[in-house]
């Protein structure tokens, strides 16, 4: 967000909210970006649902926002005794055509990989998904210069498979 660059804002009535407005998209270098961290968690239950991703088509149960540990987790998949934690990641930030997660320092997303590399012991399958709704992105990486500590954690998670 610049001064002067367009954005679009979807008008929203509730009673419970701070303010009445989304943010949904922002304009960077005429290219519309979405910014909304909250649709990745719509996108991929969806998917899941409709069998889109055969990587999750084992599992015959779905639920959203479940605690684990010290964290809110997107997703548990399940079927019989096999469990399945999801977590999903909006990623907005590209550099040429690399996709960058975080864009900011994230202490939550941190919490998140670490609960999910202790959930591996348990015997949970667990995934992070990161979902980049930009088409200017070929590769992605984690952003090491904006948040270390969670790169490093990522890179923890990603040797304990």
């Amino acid at each position: 967000m610049l001064p002067a660059r367009p954005i679009i804002l979807r008008k929203r009535r509730s009673q419970r909210r701070k303010t009445r407005y989304d943010f949904s998209l922002g304009n960077y270098y005429g290219r519309w970006v979405s910014i909304d961290a909250r649709l990745p968690g719509v996108l991929l239950p969806e998917s899941i649902e409709n069998r889109d991703l055969p990587e999750f088509a084992q599992y015959s149960f779905l639920k959203r926002e479940i605690t684990y540990r010290s964290s809110r987790i997107d997703l548990l998949l399940g079927k019989g005794k096999d469990r399945c934690l999801v977590e999903t990641k909006c990623i907005t930030l590209v550099n040429g055509e690399v996709a960058l997660f975080p864009d900011v320092p994230t202490i939550t997303g941190t919490k998140h990989v670490v609960d999910l590399i202790e959930a591996i012991a348990e015997a949970y399958e667990t995934w992070i998904i990161f979902i980049c709704r930009r088409d200017d992105a070929r590769f992605l990486s984690p952003n090491e210069s904006a948040d270390p500590h969670f790169t490093e954690t990522l890179r923890r998670a990603y040797n304990w498979g």
